[in-house]
Parts: C-alpha cells; sequence; structure tokens
C-alpha cells in the first residue's frame, strides 16, 4: 500500500517516526544518566510516559514545520527535520 505524498515528496509520516524516536531515545539516555538506579522500579511507567510525549512532541513539530512551509513547493530541497 503506498501513501499519497504531496509535491515535496516528504514522508511526513516517517519523518515524524523518526523525530519521536530519536526525541525518546535522547530522553532515555538523559534520564539513565541523571537519575539514581533507586528509581528502577518507575521504569516502565517512565519509559510508557517519554514515549507518549516524544510522539505528541513530533507530531506538533511536524504539522508546525509543514504549516511555516506554507504552499511553497520546495522542490525536494526541502531540508525537512
Amino acid at each position: 500500500m503506498r501513501q499519497k505524498q504531496k509535491k515535496t515528496g516528504i514522508n511526513w509520516e516517517k519523518r515524524q517516526f523518526e523525530l519521536a524516536s530519536a526525541l525518546f531515545y535522547h530522553d532515555l539516555r538523559h534520564t539513565a544518566d541523571k537519575s539514581p538506579s533507586s528509581q528502577i522500579e518507575n521504569w516502565p511507567l517512565y519509559v510508557r510516559v517519554a514515549a507518549e510525549m516524544a510522539v505528541e512532541a513530533a507530531g506538533k513539530f511536524i504539522r508546525e514545520y509543514r504549516r511555516s512551509l506554507g504552499g511553497k513547493d520546495t522542490g525536494g530541497s526541502c531540508h525537512a527535520p
């Protein structure tokens, strides 16, 4: 099944997934470095919340980025996140 893409040829769903993944892993690495190991019992809850927040943040970023592009046809030269 192929997804419909606009003139830019950018797969925005893939971009959003990649951004959410990067945010999620960055947050996990940062937390693992900064939090005490005694909080390991809360880890499953933290991972779930961190994933939800990363998906939400990535979605908002992509929507705002696309809105900032407006109707411009970037012709593949767009430096999308």
